[in-house]
């Protein structure tokens, strides 16, 4: 089958059919790519585990409790006396409750009162603890939010510090927002773009590599191409299993996912230029030479393979007993 395949995509007409084709299919999945970055970048729910009892009960919590879905944040304010900043403090929740930067605002409050909406559970305190420290140097205001998902999150938070009066406050009032609303805010824009950066560290490393090695441009633009267009596409595909469910996607991910691209497509390309080359002084004709090493080289890539999830796969359910017995010895263990 290998060797029917080589001679198909080697031969005059083939050749150039694949190489179509290939940038073809790459160039209409380009639209793809900005929605499965956007999907990427909401990491509210990806990193559990679907078997994983943890996650049965947040999907149980998502069921009967609304409040589930929502995000907190935290506005903590210092001062020698926030007790003398009371009118500021009020004037900034009420300007929070006001504000359209907010559309799915649930309520503001803190433990002196609900400045707006419904902040209370049934089976919360009847008296929360004091949000004012006993020193009275440091307080606390709850900014709840209906959505959870990262650009929600990012644009409240984002509203919610442009209110607040800032770590570099007047009049001796000083403010942060923090919970965990903030952190998730935070952590996603400090990885914001990590994509485009690694990409761009990463193709200019096998540029001059690829230089480097072989002295001549066509040869290492080659590879970056030829990955390039196979990144895309596998991009592709990826966007398709997220919207069908069978997986979920990280900005971790898509990151990892550009680093393994080009790495290991670099060499792949880079042992069948090698192959090529050894076959080329052997048969001494190009198309020749091609087909050998294509064959050669897919030979050794796919049979490792092969062998791999024929013993994975060869004795049904081997990787849950075996997942069960390394549970059993932890618990065992712990």
């Amino acid at each position: 089958m290998v060797r029917s395949i080589a001679r198909h995509v080697t031969g005059k007409r083939g050749r150039w059919a694949v190489i179509a084709a290939w940038l073809l299919v790459a160039a209409a999945v380009v639209p793809l790519q900005p929605r499965l970055q956007e999907i990427a970048a909401d990491e509210s729910d990806t990193f559990e585990a679907r078997s994983a009892e943890s996650t049965r009960v947040d999907e149980l919590l998502d069921t009967r409790f609304p409040e589930s879905g929502w995000s907190t944040s935290v506005i903590v304010y210092q001062a020698e006396n926030v007790m003398e900043h009371t009118g500021e403090i009020t004037r900034q929740m009420e300007e929070l409750c006001a504000t359209e930067t907010l559309p799915d605002l649930v309520g503001v409050g803190s433990s002196g009162g609900i400045t707006c909406g419904d902040l209370g559970h049934p089976l919360g305190p009847e008296t929360p603890p004091s949000s004012i420290s006993d020193d009275q140097t440091t307080g606390m205001v709850t900014v709840i939010n209906g959505k959870d998902d990262t650009a929600s999150v990012e644009r409240d938070v984002a509203a919610i510090r442009e209110i607040a009066t800032g770590p570099d406050g007047e009049g001796g009032l000083r403010s942060w927002v923090t919970g965990p609303a903030a952190f998730d805010a935070d952590r996603s824009e400090a990885l914001k773009g990590i994509d485009g950066t690694l990409l761009s560290i990463t193709m200019a490393l096998v540029v001059v590599l690829l230089l480097a090695i072989y002295r001549s441009p066509l040869v290492a633009a080659t590879p970056l191409v030829v990955v390039g267009a196979a990144y895309l596409i596998a991009s592709a595909v990826v966007l398709g299993l997220v919207e069908a469910g069978v997986l979920t996607v990280s900005g971790q991910a898509t990151a990892i996912l550009i680093v393994l691209m080009y790495g290991a497509g670099t060499d792949y390309c880079l042992l069948l230029v090698a192959r090529y080359r050894e076959e080329l002084r052997a048969r001494g004709e190009a198309a020749p030479a091609m087909r050998a090493a294509l064959e050669r080289t897919a030979r050794g890539e796919l049979e490792p393979f092969g062998a791999e999830v024929r013993e994975r796969y060869s004795y049904p359910g081997a990787a849950e007993r075996m997942a069960r017995v390394v549970e059993d010895a932890i618990a065992r263990r712990g």
